[in-house]
């Protein structure tokens, strides 16, 4: 139960970019400007626009020394669920299956289910996160380290938490952010395969778009070029993945990503031109391809994903009418790239928000590790960052005073007050009440 409380927040937030690139483009400026804040780690960005040459930033302190930007390897998070969504359109493709398959035929005659709603799950609900699975597994325990949360979920696991899952009633559900979800799509695809879901990623992406940096499992020469992870001031764990890997394993570099993300914008150019076109069908109410979100400019459809891990945020997105890229990796994930594609990380705090900035204490400890609550006011924006999780915006709450709210995850944050100064917080959420202790302004 503890770093269930502690994971419940862990989500990736979705704006979309339209900058132009000059000299320093306002992007690389932004990033300049908040990576002066960061004590260690750097921001990468690579950026095109129409046909000129991509051009790669770099800001921070960079680690390690003496690799060039495009060359850095990051933990690039959720991103893996875009290759999810391509291994899943392959095999649709190839028909080794439909989108209407259910838990219940992939997972075979051995699989008991205590709810049949669970059963009839379908891979499209999977990978446009209307199955209703929640965000996280909700069976974490105090083993599980809250900095390396999905290093020991094996697929035994996944088995006995489908085993026992209910839903309120038959999928499709309300969008709603699922890395169980896409990490049980890519084990049954792996399972379905004969393969492992990181050997599916090399043999049927990674090598046909020639991006020799994106895996899971690292050479020991990627090991040199790996950029260490970091939450503010604190080195933090890199990542592993079992059963789950097909919602976040995957490392990766400026330069591949590029590679990956001209792809989505031009498939017609690509060897997965069919698979890439699968996944950019919208479903559903549209806000989603197969594991890809879907914006709408003008009329016209750009796609994006952002991923985060324990030390790391990333970003990538396309408008393939301008042939507008954006990649940003960074190894601190105490700055988002949302907030720094807003502006929001290089602008002072309203003053407003002073009485709740600072640090609370949640009296959790998993792994030997106390759990905070860090609240920090960027312009206009209060955000949260949970220890070891990256940073979010939240909102005001539209009527009740000193409350905020993440609707994403349908979290609600109130503060409490003594004698008028705001000396706690709750966080409620999925039926929790996380209190916290306000320690450090």
């Amino acid at each position: 139960m503890i770093l269930k409380a502690a994971s419940l927040l862990f989500v990736t937030l979705m704006v979309g970019p339209t900058f132009s690139l000059a000299a320093e483009s306002l992007l690389s400026t932004r990033a300049r400007k908040a990576a002066e804040s960061l004590p260690h780690g750097c921001i990468v960005i690579a950026e095109q626009s129409g046909n000129a040459a991509p051009v790669f930033a770099i800001a921070g302190k960079a680690e390690p020394s003496g690799v060039p930007p495009e060359k850095m390897i990051f933990e690039v998070g959720s991103i893996s669920k875009v290759f999810t969504g391509l291994l899943l359109a392959q095999a649709v493709i190839e028909k080794k299956i439909t989108l209407d398959t259910t838990l219940r035929e992939l997972m075979g005659p051995m699989q008991t289910f205590a709810d049949p709603n669970v059963a009839a799950i379908t891979v499209e609900q999977l990978a446009t996160h209307t199955s209703g699975l929640p965000r996280v597994p909700y069976d974490l325990t105090d083993d599980d380290d809250p900095a390396d949360p999905y290093a020991r979920y094996d697929r035994a696991r996944v088995d006995a938490l489908i085993s026992k899952a209910k839903l309120a009633h038959a999928p499709p559900f309300p969008t709603s952010y699922s890395n169980l979800a896409f990490g049980l799509l890519g084990d049954l695809l792996a399972r379905q395969a004969g393969r492992t879901w990181e050997q599916m990623v090399i043999d049927q992406i990674t090598k046909p778009l020639g991006l020799a940096d994106t895996c899971m499992t690292l050479s020991k020469e990627q090991q040199t070029r790996l950029a260490p992870p970091y939450s503010g001031d604190v080195r933090t764990k890199p990542w592993h993945h079992l059963a789950l890997a097909g919602s976040g394993a995957l490392h990766s570099t400026a330069a591949d990503m590029l590679k990956f993300t001209q792809a989505l914008g031009r498939p017609a150019g690509s060897p997965l031109k069919a698979a890439i076109e699968l996944i950019e069908q919208p479903r559903g109410d549209g806000a989603y391809g197969l594991g890809l979100p879907i914006l709408k400019f003008k009329g016209k459809p750009g796609y994006w994903y952002a991923g985060g891990t324990g030390g790391f945020s990333s970003w990538i997105s396309v408008r393939p009418e301008l042939n507008r890229i954006v990649v940003m990796l960074i190894n601190n994930n105490a700055l988002s790239p949302e907030s720094i594609i807003s502006g929001a990380s290089t602008k002072p705090p309203s003053p407003d928000l002073a009485e709740y900035e600072g640090d609370y204490d949640t009296g959790v400890k998993a792994q030997g590790r106390t759990i905070y609550y860090h609240f920090e006011g960027r312009g206009s924006d209060l955000w949260m960052q949970i220890t070891g999780q990256p940073p979010l915006a939240l909102e005001r709450h539209p009527t009740k005073k000193d409350r905020f709210t993440f609707d994403p995850v349908k979290a609600e944050i109130q503060f409490t007050r003594k004698a008028g100064k705001v000396t706690s917080t709750t966080l409620f959420q999925q039926g929790l009440e996380i209190n916290a202790t306000k320690v450090k302004p």
